[in-house]
């Protein structure tokens, strides 16, 4: 069976008009994240593409300092480990009350033109993709991708998700 790093790569390299990616955690590379490089490439390949990014985890659950703070500190974390321009566009989750700390978002997927899904255990990141024995399950089901689609474009428009580049 092939493994996430495989199929995620797959599903990217196969979009033409949209890609979703959603991660828990993501910045443990000591090298390349082999996911955002694919995304990268097919970023580069196709300039019309909608990648989408979704970073779950911007801060401990016990932080307080400002989200502005937290948000700054994650796209520095994503620059890291992101090839190079062109980026896509990032989500974060929304400050928790006060303003101070972030909530999380814990899904794990890849969507690829509203038509496959990767929903898994594994967090893209080195772990996640090359330590850890995870689990997975990649449905090619339109209806199903929609609904993945519209309950994350509800995060976004409810707030709980807040675009940031």
């Amino acid at each position: 069976m092939p493994g996430t790093t495989a199929v995620a790569t797959e599903l990217i390299g196969r979009a033409e008009g949209e890609v979703l990616a959603m991660t828990y955690s993501f910045g443990d590379f000591d090298r390349q994240n082999p996911v955002f490089e694919a995304l990268h490439e097919r970023l580069v390949a196709r300039p019309g593409l909608r990648a989408r990014l979704v970073l779950g985890k911007i801060a401990r659950l016990a932080e307080t300092r400002p989200w502005s703070k937290l948000r700054d500190e994650a796209w520095a974390a994503l620059t890291r480990c992101w090839p190079r321009p062109p980026y896509p566009e990032v989500y974060l989750p929304a400050a928790r009350e006060g303003e101070v700390g972030a909530l999380m978002v814990h899904a794990k997927l890849v969507m690829r033109d509203q038509r496959d899904v990767l929903i898994t255990s594994a967090n893209l990141n080195r772990s996640g993709l090359d330590d850890n024995v995870e689990v997975g399950v990649h449905l090619r089901d339109p209806v199903f991708a929609r609904q993945v689609h519209l309950g994350v474009e509800g995060l976004v428009q409810s707030g709980v998700l807040i675009g940031v580049r």
